[in-house]
């Protein structure tokens, strides 16, 4: 089977890591519009769909977070620690000589994880709603972050006893929970409850989004709104580079020697290579917000 030449699957890793920008793009751009066409409701009326709440978290027995201590109603916490070490190789350089270098690595490696959450109530100026967390994304605050040695007593207290090889003897513990009273942002599926006649938000698989969050209705927005630009440039960026690297291929590997060209012969080529993309980009993005109309005026 002949090898495909650097300048043929370059180009077409570009465009696959383009694509997949454009596709993360588009998912962040379609959140934004949900969240921008979702009306805010209050919790006594809450319809069974999709729905947007605000409130405080509120719970009558609630969690007490691992590392913090604070109570809250659902928690998350991570140890990690810092280890280093020398390494020694051997390398051929290009006369082909043997020689020997060290070179220093270093990193943090998770030495223990958990969390729990529960469900809870979210209260508004009007009465509570149950939102039961159980797949949800939930961005909590960051409750507590500190980095200790053995000294303290946090670091067998809360962490495991044995160490990671070649380690520095640091640990971070770092812990991110919702807690107990705090202001909460909520975009879920509202259904009926098996208990008692009322509505509470979980889990659906028609739902588009399930987020409990910390951040205002904005934050929440402007999040979405930077992640469609940071992929949208990042896959331009993906796909122009894949051409400028085919560009710099040795000549023998896909074309005979040709002349030097100034940046004035190479522009044209890359500018409309990067309206392409944009023109994809463009054409995809209409349709989501077509689809986005359409489940609307459907709503």
């Amino acid at each position: 089977m002949p090898r495909m030449p650097p300048a043929t699957w370059v180009p077409l890793l570009g465009a696959l890591l383009g694509l997949l920008c454009l596709w993360g793009a588009l998912a962040a751009a379609r959140r934004q519009r949900l969240i921008d066409n979702l009306p805010t409701c209050k919790t006594t009326g809450v319809f069974i769909g999709l729905v947007e709440l605000k409130g405080t978290a509120e719970s009558e027995q609630p969690l007490i977070s691992y590392v913090a201590e604070q109570p809250c109603v659902c928690y998350e916490w991570e140890v990690s620690e810092h280890w280093s070490r020398t390494v020694t190789e051997t390398y051929t350089d290009k006369d082909g000589k043997t020689h020997t270098r060290t070179r220093r690595e270093s990193g943090w490696t998770t030495v223990a994880h958990g969390g729990e959450t529960q469900p809870f109530y979210l209260q508004d100026d009007e009465g509570v709603i149950r939102i039961v967390p159980d797949r949800a994304r939930i961005d909590g605050n960051v409750v507590f972050d500190e980095t200790c040695d053995p000294g303290h007593p946090l670091y067998f207290g809360k962490g495991p006893p044995d160490a990671v090889p070649d380690s520095d003897y640091r640990r971070r513990f770092v812990e991110s929970a919702i807690p107990l009273h705090a202001p909460v942002y909520v975009v879920g599926a509202a259904r009926e409850r098996s208990d008692v006649v009322a509505a509470e938000i979980a889990q659906s698989r028609d739902a588009p989004l399930f987020l409990i969050s910390t951040r205002t209705e904005q934050q929440v927005r402007g999040g979405y709104a930077a992640q469609f630009w940071a992929l949208l440039v990042l896959g331009l960026l993906l796909w122009l580079g894949a051409w400028i690297v085919r560009d710099h291929l040795p000549t023998d590997a896909y074309r005979p020697p040709q002349p030097p060209r100034s940046w004035l012969d190479t522009a044209p080529p890359f500018i409309g290579l990067g309206c392409a993309y944009l023109g994809v980009a463009a054409l995809l993005w209409l349709w989501m917000a077509y689809n986005s109309l359409v489940d609307l005026r459907q709503r």
